[in-house]
């Protein structure tokens, strides 16, 4: 099996990786993990018949997160040879308003026809810091700069039903891969095995709700 050519610097394993290996021994987990390693280094691996289909189970998630990069890479270049991302020529500063024109919401896997002026404002489910921050950056990212209010107040909204510390790795793992969305079909089974692995904080420690409104347009 070979990686078809995509050379990067690292890659992802995923939690819900674990359960298709469980019953593997230490030694099969070895030469599991070196075929993953030469495949990621070399570009193919040759793994051994008890291990193959635990190797195929990697390979499929790997090869669709080498697409998904690819595609970001596609993108910057195209960004490149167009001079950049275009400049705004409308921001919002004291009781100065910009109107906007309804238009179809790049949502989380849904469709639907939204309005930007239904909403000026987004709440945040966390007042964590490091939760605001991660939010920040992800609000950066391509295909999330265009998102609408009302779209991005429901990646909030699903957001709001984990731990604080999930959802900022769900977060992170949306930057990394370039993906539209934070929450998806697998998500709930992914944050039982996460739940098993991670103490609870005390009711003091972060995790509570932020009734503050948080500005849509605070970011360029």
């Amino acid at each position: 099996m070979n990686n078809g050519g995509i050379q990067r610097e690292s890659f992802i394993l995923y939690k819900s990786f674990y359960e298709p290996i469980s019953q593997l021994t230490d030694e099969q987990l070895g030469r599991l993990f070196r075929s993953i390693y030469l495949w990621q280094i070399n570009g193919e691996a040759d793994p051994e018949p008890d291990i193959k289909v635990a190797f195929g189970f990697f390979i499929n998630q790997f090869r669709i997160d080498n697409e998904k990069y690819s595609a970001k890479c596609e993108q910057y270049r195209e960004n490149g040879r167009m001079g950049g991302r275009p400049k705004k020529t409308n921001r919002l500063s004291g009781n100065q308003s910009v109107s906007k024109k309804a238009k179809k919401a790049d949502n989380d896997n849904e469709n639907e026809n939204v309005n930007d002026n239904e909403k000026s404002s987004l709440t945040l489910p966390f007042a964590d810091q490091e939760f605001i921050n991660t939010w920040n950056e992800l609000r950066k990212q391509p295909k999330w700069r265009k998102k609408t209010v009302t779209a991005l107040q429901k990646s909030l909204d699903r957001l709001s039903r984990y731990d604080v510390r999930f959802a900022i790795e769900l977060m992170n793992t949306a930057i990394e891969n370039g993906y539209q969305g934070v929450v998806y079909d697998d998500t709930p089974y992914r944050y039982e095995q996460w739940m098993k692995s991670h103490p609870q904080p005390q009711p003091d420690q972060g995790g509570e709700v932020n009734r503050d409104v948080y500005s849509a347009y605070d970011f360029d």
